[in-house]
Protein backbone atom coordinates (compact mmCIF):
# COMPACT_ATOMS: atom_id res chain seq x y z
CA UNK A 1 0.00 0.00 0.00
CA UNK A 2 3.00 2.78 0.63
CA UNK A 3 4.37 1.52 -2.43
CA UNK A 4 1.18 2.65 -4.04
CA UNK A 5 0.67 5.66 -2.38
CA UNK A 6 4.14 6.84 -3.29
CA UNK A 7 4.12 6.09 -6.85
CA UNK A 8 0.53 8.27 -7.24
CA UNK A 9 2.14 10.85 -5.36
CA UNK A 10 5.29 11.19 -7.51
CA UNK A 11 3.03 11.15 -10.94
CA UNK A 12 0.74 14.00 -9.41
CA UNK A 13 4.11 15.73 -8.96
CA UNK A 14 4.93 15.72 -12.16
CA UNK A 15 1.72 16.74 -13.77
CA UNK A 16 1.49 19.68 -11.38
CA UNK A 17 4.32 21.34 -12.99
CA UNK A 18 4.74 24.15 -14.89
CA UNK A 19 2.66 23.08 -17.91
CA UNK A 20 -0.77 23.70 -15.54
CA UNK A 21 0.30 27.23 -15.06
CA UNK A 22 0.25 27.94 -18.57
CA UNK A 23 -3.50 26.82 -19.51
CA UNK A 24 -2.56 24.17 -21.83
CA UNK A 25 -1.71 12.19 -28.03
CA UNK A 26 1.59 12.06 -27.16
CA UNK A 27 -1.80 11.08 -28.20
CA UNK A 28 -3.75 10.10 -24.97
CA UNK A 29 -6.04 7.15 -25.39
CA UNK A 30 -9.42 7.39 -23.37
CA UNK A 31 -10.63 4.23 -22.28
CA UNK A 32 -14.46 3.09 -23.06
CA UNK A 33 -16.46 1.44 -20.63
CA UNK A 34 -16.23 -1.26 -23.51
CA UNK A 35 -12.47 -1.48 -24.19
CA UNK A 36 -10.65 -4.20 -22.74
CA UNK A 37 -7.68 -4.49 -20.27
CA UNK A 38 -4.46 -5.96 -21.10
CA UNK A 39 -4.66 -8.22 -18.44
CA UNK A 40 -8.13 -9.64 -19.16
CA UNK A 41 -7.13 -9.60 -23.39
CA UNK A 42 -7.03 -13.12 -25.02
CA UNK A 43 -3.70 -13.73 -27.28
CA UNK A 44 -3.72 -12.79 -30.95
CA UNK A 45 -4.85 -9.41 -32.50
CA UNK A 46 -7.26 -7.29 -31.03
CA UNK A 47 -8.17 -4.61 -33.70
CA UNK A 48 -10.45 -1.43 -32.97
CA UNK A 49 -12.33 1.27 -34.50
CA UNK A 50 -14.53 4.30 -34.29
CA UNK A 51 -15.82 7.65 -35.44
CA UNK A 52 -17.40 10.44 -33.77
CA UNK A 53 -18.71 13.87 -34.08
CA UNK A 54 -19.48 17.13 -31.70
CA UNK A 55 -21.42 20.68 -32.00
CA UNK A 56 -21.09 23.71 -30.29
CA UNK A 57 -23.23 26.14 -30.96
CA UNK A 58 -23.65 29.75 -29.26
CA UNK A 59 -25.26 33.00 -29.65
CA UNK A 60 -24.82 36.22 -28.08
CA UNK A 61 -27.21 39.64 -28.51
CA UNK A 62 -26.43 43.18 -26.51
CA UNK A 63 -23.67 40.94 -24.25
CA UNK A 64 -21.09 43.71 -22.73
CA UNK A 65 -17.63 42.86 -24.53
CA UNK A 66 -18.71 40.39 -26.97
CA UNK A 67 -20.01 41.09 -30.46
CA UNK A 68 -23.98 40.10 -31.95
CA UNK A 69 -23.86 36.99 -33.58
CA UNK A 70 -23.72 33.33 -34.04
CA UNK A 71 -20.91 31.25 -33.17
CA UNK A 72 -20.60 27.23 -34.64
CA UNK A 73 -18.45 24.89 -33.96
CA UNK A 74 -18.03 21.26 -36.03
CA UNK A 75 -15.69 19.00 -35.17
CA UNK A 76 -14.96 15.37 -36.35
CA UNK A 77 -12.81 12.34 -35.02
CA UNK A 78 -11.86 8.82 -35.92
CA UNK A 79 -9.54 6.27 -33.81
CA UNK A 80 -8.52 3.24 -33.96
CA UNK A 81 -6.13 0.61 -33.56
CA UNK A 82 -4.06 -2.48 -34.25
CA UNK A 83 -3.02 -4.36 -31.17
CA UNK A 84 -0.94 -7.96 -30.38
CA UNK A 85 -0.18 -9.70 -27.53
CA UNK A 86 1.42 -12.78 -27.35
CA UNK A 87 2.60 -14.04 -23.70
CA UNK A 88 5.36 -11.80 -23.16
CA UNK A 89 5.04 -9.73 -26.04
CA UNK A 90 2.77 -6.64 -26.10
CA UNK A 91 2.34 -4.49 -29.76
CA UNK A 92 0.64 -1.30 -29.55
CA UNK A 93 -0.96 0.58 -32.64
CA UNK A 94 -2.86 3.44 -32.72
CA UNK A 95 -4.22 6.12 -34.52
CA UNK A 96 -6.24 9.25 -34.00
CA UNK A 97 -7.55 11.75 -36.32
CA UNK A 98 -9.10 15.29 -34.88
CA UNK A 99 -10.48 18.23 -36.71
CA UNK A 100 -12.63 21.12 -36.16
CA UNK A 101 -13.76 24.16 -37.96
CA UNK A 102 -15.09 27.31 -36.26
CA UNK A 103 -17.52 30.50 -37.43
CA UNK A 104 -18.12 33.71 -34.95
CA UNK A 105 -19.23 36.70 -35.18
CA UNK A 106 -16.20 38.43 -35.81
CA UNK A 107 -14.54 35.96 -38.52
CA UNK A 108 -17.38 35.57 -40.93
CA UNK A 109 -16.06 32.35 -42.68
CA UNK A 110 -15.30 28.71 -41.32
CA UNK A 111 -11.88 28.53 -40.10
CA UNK A 112 -9.91 25.67 -39.14
CA UNK A 113 -9.36 25.85 -35.26
CA UNK A 114 -8.22 22.01 -34.63
CA UNK A 115 -6.16 19.85 -37.23
CA UNK A 116 -4.05 16.84 -35.49
CA UNK A 117 -3.34 13.54 -36.88
CA UNK A 118 -1.07 11.36 -34.46
CA UNK A 119 0.04 7.51 -35.34
CA UNK A 120 1.90 5.83 -32.55
CA UNK A 121 3.59 1.89 -32.78
CA UNK A 122 4.88 0.80 -29.51
CA UNK A 123 6.60 -2.61 -29.11
CA UNK A 124 6.79 -3.98 -24.98
CA UNK A 125 8.83 -7.20 -23.92
CA UNK A 126 7.86 -8.67 -20.39
CA UNK A 127 10.55 -10.37 -18.68
CA UNK A 128 9.31 -13.78 -17.81
CA UNK A 129 11.14 -13.50 -14.85
CA UNK A 130 9.89 -9.97 -13.64
CA UNK A 131 6.57 -9.90 -15.48
CA UNK A 132 6.36 -6.14 -15.01
CA UNK A 133 9.31 -5.03 -16.24
CA UNK A 134 11.00 -5.60 -19.66
CA UNK A 135 12.90 -3.07 -22.88
CA UNK A 136 10.21 -1.03 -25.29
CA UNK A 137 10.58 0.50 -28.42
CA UNK A 138 8.30 3.32 -29.63
CA UNK A 139 8.30 5.40 -33.01
CA UNK A 140 5.12 7.92 -33.10
CA UNK A 141 4.24 10.97 -35.72
CA UNK A 142 2.46 13.78 -35.28
CA UNK A 143 1.21 16.47 -37.58
CA UNK A 144 -2.01 18.23 -39.26
CA UNK A 145 -3.25 17.30 -42.57
CA UNK A 146 -4.49 20.60 -44.04
CA UNK A 147 -2.51 24.01 -44.36
CA UNK A 148 -2.95 26.19 -41.57
CA UNK A 149 -3.81 29.66 -41.88
CA UNK A 150 -3.62 33.02 -39.49
CA UNK A 151 -6.94 34.90 -39.58
CA UNK A 152 -8.27 38.07 -38.49
CA UNK A 153 -11.75 39.13 -38.76
CA UNK A 154 -9.96 42.84 -40.26
CA UNK A 155 -7.22 43.80 -42.64
CA UNK A 156 -3.86 43.85 -40.97
CA UNK A 157 -0.54 43.87 -41.46
CA UNK A 158 1.81 40.73 -40.62
CA UNK A 159 5.60 41.05 -39.42
CA UNK A 160 7.40 37.89 -40.90
CA UNK A 161 11.09 37.04 -39.18
CA UNK A 162 12.86 34.92 -41.54
CA UNK A 163 15.09 32.36 -39.85
CA UNK A 164 17.88 33.58 -42.31
CA UNK A 165 17.47 37.75 -40.22
CA UNK A 166 15.53 39.41 -43.57
CA UNK A 167 11.85 40.59 -42.57
CA UNK A 168 8.79 40.52 -45.11
CA UNK A 169 5.67 42.58 -44.78
CA UNK A 170 1.97 41.19 -45.59
CA UNK A 171 -1.39 42.94 -45.47
CA UNK A 172 -4.61 40.98 -45.30
CA UNK A 173 -7.17 39.37 -43.46
CA UNK A 174 -5.18 35.74 -43.86
CA UNK A 175 -1.95 34.63 -44.17
CA UNK A 176 -1.33 30.80 -44.48
CA UNK A 177 1.74 29.23 -41.87
CA UNK A 178 1.87 26.00 -43.01
CA UNK A 179 1.40 23.36 -46.08
CA UNK A 180 -0.31 20.54 -45.67
CA UNK A 181 1.25 17.40 -43.19
CA UNK A 182 3.49 20.49 -41.66
CA UNK A 183 5.09 20.58 -39.40
CA UNK A 184 5.52 16.78 -38.48
CA UNK A 185 7.19 15.84 -35.17
CA UNK A 186 9.03 11.89 -35.69
CA UNK A 187 9.86 11.03 -31.83
CA UNK A 188 11.75 7.42 -31.65
CA UNK A 189 12.76 6.01 -28.17
CA UNK A 190 14.05 2.58 -27.64
CA UNK A 191 14.65 1.49 -23.50
CA UNK A 192 12.95 0.12 -20.50
CA UNK A 193 9.79 0.34 -18.83
CA UNK A 194 7.86 -0.46 -15.84
CA UNK A 195 4.43 -1.43 -14.18
CA UNK A 196 4.71 -1.72 -10.73
CA UNK A 197 1.25 -1.17 -10.47
CA UNK A 198 -2.02 -2.75 -12.62
CA UNK A 199 -5.39 -4.08 -12.03
CA UNK A 200 -7.98 -4.78 -14.26
CA UNK A 201 -9.18 -0.92 -13.89
CA UNK A 202 -6.43 1.01 -13.25
CA UNK A 203 -2.56 0.86 -14.47
CA UNK A 204 0.87 2.99 -14.00
CA UNK A 205 3.71 2.58 -16.78
CA UNK A 206 7.58 3.94 -16.39
CA UNK A 207 9.41 4.40 -19.44
CA UNK A 208 13.09 5.55 -19.53
CA UNK A 209 15.77 5.67 -22.20
CA UNK A 210 17.17 6.93 -24.98
CA UNK A 211 15.36 9.11 -27.54
CA UNK A 212 15.46 11.09 -30.56
CA UNK A 213 13.19 13.82 -32.18
CA UNK A 214 12.77 15.27 -35.50
CA UNK A 215 10.91 18.23 -36.01
CA UNK A 216 10.46 19.16 -39.91
CA UNK A 217 9.10 22.66 -40.24
CA UNK A 218 11.44 24.35 -42.62
CA UNK A 219 9.11 26.99 -44.25
CA UNK A 220 6.72 27.17 -40.84
CA UNK A 221 5.14 30.40 -39.99
CA UNK A 222 4.11 30.70 -36.23
CA UNK A 223 2.16 33.78 -34.81
CA UNK A 224 3.99 35.56 -31.53
CA UNK A 225 2.73 38.46 -31.77
CA UNK A 226 4.12 41.22 -28.39
CA UNK A 227 0.75 43.59 -28.57
CA UNK A 228 2.93 46.32 -28.45
CA UNK A 229 2.13 47.38 -32.57
CA UNK A 230 -0.21 47.54 -34.30
CA UNK A 231 1.35 44.95 -36.40
CA UNK A 232 1.12 41.47 -36.20
CA UNK A 233 4.86 39.88 -35.64
CA UNK A 234 5.00 36.13 -37.25
CA UNK A 235 8.16 33.67 -36.84
CA UNK A 236 9.42 31.05 -38.99
CA UNK A 237 10.00 27.56 -38.20
CA UNK A 238 13.59 25.54 -38.86
CA UNK A 239 13.56 21.92 -38.82
CA UNK A 240 15.53 20.72 -35.50
CA UNK A 241 17.05 17.06 -34.96
CA UNK A 242 17.81 16.16 -31.20
CA UNK A 243 18.55 12.77 -29.16
CA UNK A 244 19.27 12.39 -25.84
CA UNK A 245 17.93 10.32 -22.35
CA UNK A 246 14.12 10.49 -22.17
CA UNK A 247 12.10 9.46 -19.17
CA UNK A 248 8.02 9.17 -18.82
CA UNK A 249 5.29 8.18 -17.02
CA UNK A 250 1.50 7.27 -17.90
CA UNK A 251 -1.25 6.83 -14.76
CA UNK A 252 -4.87 5.37 -16.99
CA UNK A 253 -7.33 3.79 -15.89
CA UNK A 254 -11.39 3.63 -15.85
CA UNK A 255 -14.13 3.76 -13.12
CA UNK A 256 -16.91 1.76 -14.75
CA UNK A 257 -19.67 2.09 -12.64
CA UNK A 258 -19.38 5.85 -13.05
CA UNK A 259 -18.63 6.00 -17.16
CA UNK A 260 -15.49 7.61 -16.73
CA UNK A 261 -12.18 6.73 -18.68
CA UNK A 262 -8.69 8.60 -17.55
CA UNK A 263 -5.22 9.34 -18.87
CA UNK A 264 -2.73 11.34 -17.72
CA UNK A 265 1.07 11.81 -18.42
CA UNK A 266 4.54 13.40 -18.52
CA UNK A 267 7.41 13.36 -20.23
CA UNK A 268 10.69 14.73 -20.50
CA UNK A 269 13.91 14.41 -23.12
CA UNK A 270 17.51 16.00 -22.37
CA UNK A 271 18.60 16.94 -25.90
CA UNK A 272 22.40 16.25 -25.65
CA UNK A 273 23.24 15.81 -29.55
CA UNK A 274 21.71 19.00 -31.32
CA UNK A 275 21.46 19.40 -35.47
CA UNK A 276 21.59 22.92 -34.53
CA UNK A 277 23.65 25.04 -32.39
CA UNK A 278 22.30 27.06 -29.05
CA UNK A 279 23.96 29.22 -27.03
CA UNK A 280 21.47 27.52 -24.23
CA UNK A 281 22.53 24.83 -22.16
CA UNK A 282 20.99 21.04 -22.38
CA UNK A 283 18.63 21.57 -19.77
CA UNK A 284 17.54 24.38 -20.40
CA UNK A 285 16.35 23.06 -24.17
CA UNK A 286 14.93 19.88 -21.91
CA UNK A 287 11.62 18.83 -24.34
CA UNK A 288 8.86 18.42 -22.00
CA UNK A 289 5.47 17.17 -22.52
CA UNK A 290 2.49 16.76 -20.21
CA UNK A 291 -0.79 15.49 -21.44
CA UNK A 292 -4.55 14.13 -20.16
CA UNK A 293 -7.80 13.41 -20.87
CA UNK A 294 -10.96 12.25 -19.50
CA UNK A 295 -13.66 11.13 -20.66
CA UNK A 296 -17.41 10.76 -19.15
CA UNK A 297 -19.87 8.27 -20.82
CA UNK A 298 -23.51 9.83 -21.24
CA UNK A 299 -25.35 6.91 -23.22
CA UNK A 300 -23.90 4.36 -25.44
CA UNK A 301 -23.35 6.35 -28.02
CA UNK A 302 -22.41 10.00 -26.58
CA UNK A 303 -19.85 11.70 -24.15
CA UNK A 304 -18.26 14.64 -22.61
CA UNK A 305 -14.14 14.44 -23.72
CA UNK A 306 -11.80 16.50 -22.29
CA UNK A 307 -8.14 16.64 -22.84
CA UNK A 308 -5.19 18.89 -22.38
CA UNK A 309 -1.50 19.02 -24.37
CA UNK A 310 1.38 21.48 -23.22
CA UNK A 311 4.77 20.66 -25.32
CA UNK A 312 7.61 22.68 -25.11
CA UNK A 313 10.24 22.17 -27.99
CA UNK A 314 12.44 24.82 -26.30
CA UNK A 315 14.86 24.42 -29.71
CA UNK A 316 11.96 25.47 -31.87
CA UNK A 317 9.60 27.57 -30.23
CA UNK A 318 11.04 28.60 -26.53
CA UNK A 319 6.97 28.62 -25.39
CA UNK A 320 4.32 25.55 -24.27
CA UNK A 321 2.31 25.49 -26.94
CA UNK A 322 -1.10 24.62 -25.58
CA UNK A 323 -4.25 22.74 -26.38
CA UNK A 324 -7.58 22.72 -24.06
CA UNK A 325 -10.57 20.84 -25.86
CA UNK A 326 -13.97 19.96 -24.19
CA UNK A 327 -16.35 18.41 -26.50
CA UNK A 328 -19.80 16.81 -26.48
CA UNK A 329 -19.21 13.82 -28.82
CA UNK A 330 -21.57 11.31 -30.36
CA UNK A 331 -19.30 8.02 -31.26
CA UNK A 332 -20.00 4.87 -32.95
CA UNK A 333 -18.04 2.07 -32.52
CA UNK A 334 -17.69 0.65 -36.00
CA UNK A 335 -14.95 -1.82 -35.02
CA UNK A 336 -15.01 -2.86 -31.11
CA UNK A 337 -12.28 -4.90 -29.34
CA UNK A 338 -13.63 -8.47 -28.45
CA UNK A 339 -15.22 -9.10 -25.41
CA UNK A 340 -12.79 -9.88 -22.14
CA UNK A 341 -12.34 -13.42 -21.59
CA UNK A 342 -13.53 -15.26 -18.99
Amino acid sequence: MFRLRLLTITLLCALSAPAWSNSGVPGAQLVDKKDVTPSDRSDGWVPRFKIGASVNLGTSSNVVGQTDGTTFTLGLQAEGGFDYFKGSHEWRNSLKLTEALSRSPAIKKFVKSNDALSLESTYLYAFKSLPWFGPYGQLQVDTAIFQGHAVSGDQVTYNIARTNGTTEQRVGTTLQTSDPFQPLLLREAIGFFARPYKTATHEIEFKGGFGARHYFANGTLTVKDDGGTPEIEVVELQTVHQGGPLIGAELRGKISKRGIGYTMGAEAMIPLIKSEESTKGALELTNVLFYASVSLKLVSWASLDYSLRALREAQVLDEFQVQNTLLLTFSWDLIAPPPPKK
